[in-house]
C-alpha cells in the first residue's frame, strides 16, 4: 500500500509494519533506459533478493530495504550513491523516528488536502488505512465519504416537515450517520444525522397536513 510520497519521486509502502520500495521507480529515477530489464539483470545476478518482496494490489513487486541498499550499492548509474545517501540519511531516519501510525496519518492528511469528501475518497483511504478506513471516517465525521448526505440534500420537502416525519416513523427505520459534531435548529432531539440518499423514494409526502405515509 502507498504510504507517503517523498521528494525526488520516491514512494514509501508499508505492509505488516515493514517498509518497502518500488524498485522500478528507483531504477527509473536513476536514469536506466530500461528499468525493468535493469531490475531483472540485478535479480538474476543476486538471487538472494528475488524473494524479498511483497505484492502490491496492482501486481507490482515492492522490495525491502536490504534489496534497495544492495541494488543502489552495485549500480553503476551516476546518481546511485546520492540516492543511497538520501534513503539512508533522510528517508529511513524519518520513518523510524516518526513511526508507521504517524506516517499513515500524514498520508491521510495529504489525501484529504487533495480530494473532495466523496465516496471515491474511501478507496484511497483503504489503500492507506486498510480495514481501519471506515472507522476513521466515522471517528472524524466524514459522512460524505461513506455515502451519506445532509438532510437538506436528501429531503424532498422542507426540513421542518422532514424531521417531524423522521421522528414519527422512528429514526431507527432509516439508514443514518449520527454526527455529534454538527447541530442546528433542524435536528432530532438535538442530534444531527446524515442520511443515505434514495431511501425516501418509498415515502409519500403530504405537505399540507405535514403527514407522510409509506408507499406499498
Amino acid at each position: 500500500m502507498n504510504i507517503l510520497n517523498f521528494d525526488k519521486g520516491l514512494s514509501l509502502y508499508e505492509a505488516n509494519n515493514t517498509f518497502y520500495f518500488d524498485l522500478e521507480d528507483i531504477a527509473t529515477n536513476l536514469g536506466y533506459a530500461r528499468p525493468k530489464t535493469a531490475i531483472q539483470d540485478f535479480l538474476r545476478r543476486n538471487a538472494d533478493f528475488q524473494s524479498r518482496y511483497v505484492a502490491h494490489v496492482d501486481g507490482r513487486k515492492l522490495y525491502d530495504e536490504s534489496t534497495i541498499y544492495f541494488f543502489l550499492g552495485v549500480s553503476t548509474q551516476r546518481d546511485a550513491r546520492e540516492w543511497l545517501k538520501y534513503i539512508c540519511l533522510e528517508v529511513l531516519p524519518y520513518v523510524r523516528q516518526v513511526g508507521v501510525k504517524a506516517i499513515k496519518g500524514e498520508a491521510v492528511r495529504q489525501l484529504l488536502a487533495s480530494n473532495t469528501q466523496t465516496p471515491a475518497l474511501l478507496v484511497d483511504l483503504e489503500i492507506v488505512l486498510g480495514d481501519e478506513a471506515e472507522q476513521f471516517c466515522i471517528d472524524n465525521h466524514y459522512y460524505r465519504v461513506l455515502g451519506y448526505l445532509p438532510p437538506s440534500e436528501v429531503s424532498p420537502v422542507e426540513l421542518s416537515v422532514f424531521w417531524k416525519t423522521v421522528e414519527r416513523l422512528g429514526i431507527e427505520n432509516f439508514d443514518t450517520f449520527l454526527c455529534p459534531k454538527y447541530h442546528n435548529s433542524y435536528t432530532l432531539d438535538g442530534k444531527w444525522y446524515a442520511f443515505k440518499p434514495g431511501q425516501f423514494n418509498t415515502l409519500e409526502w403530504d405537505t399540507r397536513s405535514r403527514r407522510t405515509t409509506f408507499l406499498a
